[in-house]
């Protein structure tokens, strides 16, 4: 029975696998080959999706890593089969997937722009906020639906709260 819940543990895989590989922390081991939606479908084992069967593969850092970890979770008890318990999170897949360059790229470029209009925010805040907090639960960078959804939400409360000197 598993002690963590998933999300710790696919950090800690996470730190190991680029600790025991100092090259692939800097820029990742690159898309699909770690932890996101597209590393599942590649496998083509019919999690989170389809992929074409003469495209699939699975990278051998996902087969011993996130993918033996989602397997053993969800092969167990129903009561495990929580959010909490698997191992998706878009700051992981940042992590694993484009390394610590691609992570500090999404700070910088994405969460600062936004957090820059903190002060100003009025209803965008607590959706900041949010989002910040959901990117924890899952791959949202690939649902684009919702991720456009909120940021066309943080866009407008940024237009409505600046102010126009022309």
């Amino acid at each position: 029975m598993p002690v963590l819940p998933g999300k710790i543990s696919g950090a800690i895989q996470t730190i190991q696998y680029l600790k025991t590989h100092p090259q692939k922390s800097i820029v990742g081991t690159g898309v699909g080959n770690f932890s996101s939606k597209i590393a599942f479908r590649a496998a083509g084992a019919g999690i989170r999706g389809r992929y074409p069967k003469n495209y699939t593969y699975i990278s051998p850092a996902f087969m011993a890593n996130h993918l033996d970890l989602y397997l053993s979770f969800f092969s167990r008890e129903i009561n495990f089969r929580s959010v909490r318990n698997n191992p998706y999170s878009e700051y992981d897949q940042l992590l694993s997937e484009y390394g610590i360059l691609g992570l500090a790229a999404f700070i910088i470029y994405y969460l600062w722009f936004f957090g820059k209009h903190a002060k100003t925010l009025t209803y965008g805040l607590p959706i900041l906020i949010f989002t910040i907090a959901i990117l924890f639960i899952d791959y949202w960078f690939e649902q684009l639906s919702v991720m456009v959804f909120f940021e066309l939400l943080l866009f407008l409360n940024i237009k409505e709260t600046s102010v126009n000197y022309a």
